[in-house]
């Protein structure tokens, strides 16, 4: 799943990797966060897949919710940079969402931002929502969003390496096919062509 292109020689390279911008976005990550957590109950235990260095993970464990927060990202490089990044608030495991390293009923919330849009395949994108559904609590929930290319320039899309989804019905058809009950959709409040599916375990 493109690992190689998340390794970074050096921190200089981590936002423009991450980002597309020289420095941390502090409005941009506020308003993200607002969407992450929007009407979400307080917890135990959160986990970000795709978490990369952290920077949506050290906001999240700021925000006071949950009791543990933590990340899971395929780069090594960007797994050792978030140890300094997140200074003990939160941590981020190395590995990734087609087996993650956590038991069963494990997090209240699991959450994912533009991640499943780097994957390039059906299957791929299924395994990660069965691991996710594997890992929530029962009534958990869990908050993934994706590319959608209703109206979109089809030569825009070519921007995209992962799949690309028709729309919401297209994407929540992933979320039921692992037993995951859709409870909404959403698109375009972080960019025009992001879709946001929100679904509960059970």
């Amino acid at each position: 799943m493109f690992t190689d292109y998340w390794e970074v020689a050096d921190d200089s390279e981590i936002w423009p990797l991450m980002i597309g911008k020289s420095s941390e976005d502090d409005d941009d990550t506020r308003h993200q966060i607002s969407v992450i957590l929007n009407d979400i109950p307080c917890g135990n235990r959160v986990l970000e897949v795709g978490a990369g260095i952290g920077r949506l993970l050290r906001a999240v464990s700021m925000s006071g919710r949950f009791a543990e927060s933590i990340g899971i990202d395929s780069s090594m490089s960007l797994v050792l940079s978030s140890q300094k990044y997140l200074e003990g608030r939160a941590r981020v495991d190395l590995g990734d969402g087609l087996r993650l390293p956590y038991p069963d009923d494990y997090f209240d919330f699991v959450y994912s931002f533009t991640c499943l849009q780097h994957m390039i395949s059906l299957a791929i994108i299924h395994r990660n929502l069965r691991e996710i559904r594997r890992v929530l609590a029962p009534g958990g929930l869990c908050r993934v969003q994706t590319i959608s290319s209703a109206g979109a320039d089809p030569r825009d899309l070519k921007t995209y390496d992962g799949r690309v989804f028709r729309d919401g019905e297209e994407f929540a058809g992933q979320f039921k096919a692992v037993g995951l009950t859709v409870m909404d959709i959403r698109e375009g409040i972080t960019h025009p062509k992001h879709l946001w599916l929100t679904a509960r375990k059970g």
